[in-house]
Formats: C-alpha cells, structure tokens, sequence
C-alpha cells in the first residue's frame, strides 16, 4: 500500500515539473486605420490580409498544414484567409470581397 501511495505522489510530482503549453499561434489584421468605403482602404485590406496569410505560413505552416497537403503551396494560405474572414465583422467581410473582385483576383488567390 506504501509503494502504490509513493508511486502516486511520484506521477504527481513529475506532471508538476512540466512548462506550461505555449500559446497558440494567431493571426492579427488590423484594420481600425483602414476606410473600407474606397477602393484603396479595401485594396489595402486585401493586401494586409494576404501579408498575414502568407507571414502566418511560412512561421507555422509545416505545424499546421496536414501531411496530406503540404504538396499544396496554396493550402495553408488559403486556409489562413478563411480564418481571418472568419473573424472578420460581414461588413468587412464584403469590402475584402469587393476587394478582390476590384483587383480581378479569383480562386485561391489572396
């Protein structure tokens, strides 16, 4: 009974040991300087979006990006660019839609 109760305090001394997580990467877009009513505030919208994108992939990407998909160069982009819309209130949603109809960019294009 004596081993069981030091084995038990053992386990629960080494789990105390552990750093804690880090924190999960993420992405931030500001946009707060941004006049989404005219065609450059959206264009630089996209732009700043794609920047993200694209910084957020080459620092995480292999992390992120399922081993099945890593062929894909578009992948983990792509996918950045449905989270940040994701996040992103639907009026902004729709000036980074005009956006990119304004820089005649279709597809998985960012």
């Amino acid at each position: 009974m004596q081993r069981m109760a030091m084995l038990a305090a053992l386990s629960l001394g080494a789990c105390a040991t552990l750093p804690p997580p880090a924190p999960e990467p993420h992405v931030t877009v500001e946009i707060a300087d941004l006049t989404l009513t005219t065609v450059s505030g959206r264009a630089a919208l996209r732009q700043r979006v794609a920047a993200a994108a694209h910084q957020f992939c080459r620092l995480y990407g292999a992390e992120f990006t399922p081993i099945e998909s890593r062929e894909d160069p578009w992948y983990c982009p792509d996918m950045m660019r449905s989270e940040i819309m994701y996040r992103m209130t639907p009026s902004t949603r729709r000036a980074y839609a005009i956006a990119r109809r304004e820089a005649g960019i279709r597809g998985r294009d960012l």
